[in-house]
């Protein structure tokens, strides 16, 4: 009888033992699980951007985006407009839409490319920086305002420095 007893204390002792292992296991598992989503939790970008939108090009033939806020901190857009319009008015229309454009949200740009097209020939090119951009009434000034001419066309220039417009 005292056998059996002893052999039931051990088993007992057996058991708890073999218990308290697996609880210890069990909550170092759960450690390291919560380890595990805090360094996912940092290594995720802190940073949320944007969806770019590319409804307010509402009158190209067709629209080319680059969003690269992530690597190079910009933003591309190669407007193509109509050939039979005149490059004054493509131009025009082009700024236009620009402006609108340049109102959503862009955080992570420093500075948005745009590039009108008709055809294969690049009327304009224009850097404009998000921050330094303010709306106004004048839409065109407001966009050039905000830019630096990269390509245009002497005439083009006259064009909008005539019209009160750079």
């Amino acid at each position: 009888m005292i056998g059996i007893i002893f052999v039931s204390l051990l088993c007992l002792q057996a058991c708890s033992t073999e218990t308290a292992n697996l609880e210890k296991m069990t909550n170092q598992q759960t450690t390291n699980e919560k380890s595990n989503k805090q360094k996912e939790r940092i290594t995720q970008p802190s940073e949320n951007i944007s969806e770019i939108s590319t409804l307010a090009f509402r009158d190209a033939e067709n629209i080319e985006i680059t969003d690269a806020r992530k690597p190079q901190h910009s933003i591309e857009a190669i407007i193509h407009m109509d050939r039979k319009m005149k490059p004054e008015t493509s131009a025009e229309q082009a700024f236009k839409q620009a402006y609108v454009f340049l109102q959503q949200d862009l955080k992570g740009a420093n500075w948005v490319r745009f590039q009108v097209m008709q055809g294969s020939l690049t009327i304009a090119e224009i850097y404009t920086t998000p921050t330094a951009f303010q709306t106004g009434k004048n839409e065109i000034s407001s966009v050039l305002r905000a830019s630096t001419i990269s390509r245009m066309s002497a005439e083009l220039k006259e064009y909008f420095r005539k019209k009160g417009m750079r």
